[in-house]
């Protein structure tokens, strides 16, 4: 018995011990990362605010299991269990000492189980050094800061309470079942004075919580009230948030009265309490907003319901940023016509990525499609990841897919097109980027890769041990230090450094030279803030959402490099001040880069929605809407394609907002680059009607699918444009293929002077094809291509990837030989 007992501690010694290093390799592993990354006053803030959360609530659960089960342990005067030796059975008495030892052990597991699930820490920060918003709410009067801060985490404890009650309650009922104090005889059930007494100091704590989810409650008719679109209404103001407070009030004082009762023994007054607390809440709760909305309704309840819809306006404008838009007229900065169509998309931005994001033979598209301007034109690429044999390479060369936006081939198909700045259309040495799922191990001597070198045997031990490796203990002296690099999956790195912030839908790569680079847009966001519409981001839900930065992933290095917007609000600028090593400013970015980042598409279309909803500030018109989707068209107007502005130099989104007559009220414009800003263009005059320029785009379209003999063109979405005389409206239509990609069979567009057509956007406005040319128009601009040719080839030397070379050299020798002809 002794050896058994010696086996079985040694095992659980054991397991013990493997657990607790793989529990500390796992802390020194993360926090090494964060060190890389110069983020370790993150992991520090992150390591206290759970501290402090789990370590509050471990105490407060491990006192409540202790009183609880300790109170049980007082029930039982002696246990004794049956022990056999040989053929002699008799009973053992328990000790006192091991009751009051198991009870103890039992209420910090009890505790550790509910703590554990706790990792809300970001509150807690926000709760210590979070921003206040200056600005508080019309019925309760706190600070619009609170609301974000404090209320998530109370809702949360709220429900963890819940269920460290039940848990506990249950655990005790059963505990009180195995004794005498608690026994269901002669068909009638027997409680003892310490288990009657126990039983109601639970159901007075139970009322208590009771009253904490009505005052919640009460919180929540500023989120999901009875007025329209889930908004407050005067019966929530007048009759609702009383009650709940009413009935929180009810709830506390009938706590009290349980607890007093049931422990002097009058069982029946406890019940009755109970009863009358229930029936109560049910009268509140159902009758008194029916009977007492009729009171509070006045004769006239639209104009009782404007006052709640203006102050319902006017958070949502806040809660999105919508009054911080840029107010311009249109056409004030815009171009004409011909340079307007000479930077706009000819492909639908679906239609693009149906054609770029097709999987090809060997290789497959990683992320999303990028835009960017080359020689004054819009050109769609996308960077693709070979699979498969090709991918057999330790570091396997990327494709780099170029197509003119503006043109197509004869046969409607995109043009292919190159970039003479970059290093040919190869790729290579990409770690980080889109759904990465592994770990890299790589040997880089010049310590450009931002990974964990494994000079030490410490290192080595701890990231083995956390990733269950045994192979990275193991050290080549004849070669430089190894070094990993973790987390290549680029929403995975940015979602640690990041964490604080939502992302955005899209990974957009950005190509300089023959550097990739991953972008996601950042956005600090709320579902707590009072009053305001929902919306979503993305998929996510928010009632609070402003564009807060831009992440920059370098896919060579893991390098990330995020830019904070100007004004980001309150809850962005608490997390930039808090941690502003982790942001950087745009004036100390590569312009090169700055130029080529992405339009926030996500928050432009936040806004676009709010702005719907509630207006500007001073502007009270009726309600405006997005642009809905045509029944026979592919493609969302509310996804348009980007357009390159020829003016600023940027590439935008544009998208329009109707009036309930659908006539265009105006176009919310997202810049791409450094401009971080959003812009509302509106004319002095309405816009062109959204029906008529359809049904006379659809007709030209019919026409030519008839001349074509093309059953039913598909369509694609409307999309405008600002030009210095007003809005020109484009639709492309589109032939399927039998393998499904679309082939453009016809371009319209709707302007000033009506509806013209041709077999591009610039056909259709009569204007000459753009030429597709390599060489630069400028002798400055030729110079700046060598130059990054020249130093493309130095990079491709100093880290040995002789095809990069090779690639770059023959791209220089296209550029002088195009260059030479006349």
């Amino acid at each position: 018995m002794t050896s058994r007992r010696w086996l079985v501690s040694a095992i659980v010694t054991i397991a013990v011990l493997l657990l607790l290093g793989r529990v500390l390799s796992g802390w020194y592993v993360d926090y090494e990362w964060y060190a890389l990354h110069g983020a370790t006053r993150l992991w520090r803030a992150r390591a206290m605010d759970d501290f402090i959360l789990r370590g509050s609530a471990f105490a407060l659960a491990t006192a409540f299991a202790f009183v609880n089960l300790f109170s049980v342990r007082l029930s039982v005067k002696s246990l004794r269990l049956p022990r056999r030796v040989a053929n002699l059975e008799f009973s053992e008495e328990v000790s006192a000492r091991i009751l009051n030892s198991s009870v103890f052990v039992l209420s910090v597991v009890i505790g550790l189980a509910l703590a554990l699930p706790h990792d809300d820490w970001m509150s807690v920060e926000l709760i210590r050094h979070g921003l206040p918003f200056g600005e508080t709410d019309p019925y309760f009067r706190l600070d619009l800061g609170q609301w974000l801060y404090r209320l998530p985490l109370e809702s949360g404890l709220h429900a963890w309470s819940i269920i460290g009650l039940s848990a506990v309650s249950l655990l005790v009922v059963f505990l009180y079942a195995l004794t005498p104090s608690l026994r269901w005889e002669s068909g009638q059930l027997h409680v003892s004075a310490h288990v009657r007494r126990h039983l109601f100091a639970l159901a007075a704590v139970l009322l208590v919580l009771l009253a904490w989810s009505y005052r919640l409650d009460a919180f929540g008719l500023l989120h999901e009230g009875t007025g329209s679109l889930g908004g407050i209404s005067a019966v929530d103001h007048r009759i609702g948030i009383p009650s709940n407070l009413g009935l929180a009030v009810l709830a506390l004082v009938s706590a009290m009265l349980v607890a007093w009762t049931g422990w002097i023994g009058q069982t029946r007054v406890a019940f009755v309490t109970i009863t009358v607390m229930l029936l109560a809440a049910l009268a509140v709760r159902q009758v008194v907003p029916a009977v007492g909305g009729r009171f509070v309704t006045s004769e006239d309840p639209d104009a009782q319901e404007q006052s709640y819809r203006e102050i319902r306006n006017a958070y949502t404008r806040r809660a999105y940023a919508v009054d911080a838009l840029e107010r311009v007229a249109l056409g004030e900065g815009a171009p004409d016509l011909g340079e307007a169509l000479r930077g706009a998309s000819l492909w639908d931005e679906d239609a693009m990525r149906r054609l770029l994001a097709a999987p090809r033979q060997g290789s497959r598209p990683n992320g999303s499609i990028g835009w960017e301007a080359q020689d004054g034109r819009l050109v769609a690429f996308v960077v693709e990841q070979p699979f498969g044999p090709e991918s057999a390479d330790a570091l396997p060369t990327w494709r780099l897919t170029r197509v003119a936006a503006d043109v197509t081939d004869d046969r409607g198909s995109p043009v292919p097109r190159e970039d003479p700045a970059s290093a040919g259309e190869a790729l290579r040495g990409i770690l980080v980027h889109d759904s990465a799922t592994t770990y890299f191990v790589l040997s880089d001597s010049g310590h450009r890769v931002l990974g964990r070198s494994l000079d030490s045997f410490v290192s080595r031990l701890a990231h083995a041990w956390h990733l269950q490796n045994p192979s990275l203990l193991r050290r080549d002296r004849r070669t430089a230090p190894a070094r990993l690099l973790l987390r290549r999956d680029v929403r995975d790195r940015v979602g640690h450094l990041y964490p604080f912030l939502s992302q955005g839908s899209r990974i957009t790569p950005v190509v300089v030279r023959d550097t990739v680079y991953w972008a996601v847009h950042l956005y600090a966001t709320s579902g707590w803030y009072p009053l305001s519409a929902p919306q979503h981001l993305g998929t996510e839900p928010v009632r609070y959402a402003a564009h807060a930065a831009v992440a920059i992933v370098n896919g060579h290095t893991g390098r990330v490099t995020t830019i904070a917007a100007p004004n980001a609000g309150p809850l962005a600028e608490s997390w930039t001040a808090r941690f502003p090593e982790l942001f950087k400013d745009a004036s100390t970015i590569d312009p090169g880069l700055l130029s080529r980042l992405p339009p926030p598409g996500d928050g432009a279309l936040v806004v676009a929605h709010a702005l719907a909803l509630a207006g500007l500030r001073g502007e009270f018109e009726t309600r405006a809407h997005l642009p809905t989707p045509a029944s026979d068209s592919a493609y969302s107007p509310m996804d348009p394609a980007p357009w390159l502005n020829r003016v600023t130099g940027d590439v935008s989104r544009v998208i329009p907002l109707l009036d309930p007559t659908e006539d265009v009220r105006g176009l919310v414009i997202a810049r791409g680059g450094g401009a971080f800003r959003l812009q509302w263009a509106r004319g002095a005059r309405p816009g062109p009607r959204w029906t008529r320029v359809d049904s006379e785009l659809r007709g030209v379209a019919d026409s030519a699918g008839t001349a074509a003999r093309v059953t039913r063109p598909v369509s694609g979405a409307i999309r405008v444009m600002p030009t210095d005389g007003g809005i020109v409206a484009v639709q492309t239509s589109y032939v399927i293929r039998p393998d499904g990609a679309p082939q453009v069979l016809l371009a319209t567009l709707r302007g000033a002077d009506g509806v013209r057509s041709g077999r591009t956007l610039i056909d259709a406005a009569g204007l000459p094809d753009p030429v597709v040319t390599d060489v630069p128009l400028t002798p400055e601009a030729f110079r700046q291509r060598v130059n990054a040719l020249y130093e493309s080839m130095r990079e491709a030397m100093r880290r040995g990837d002789w095809s990069g070379l090779g690639t770059a050299w023959e791209a220089l020798g296209r550029l002088l030989r195009a260059a030479r002809q006349p």
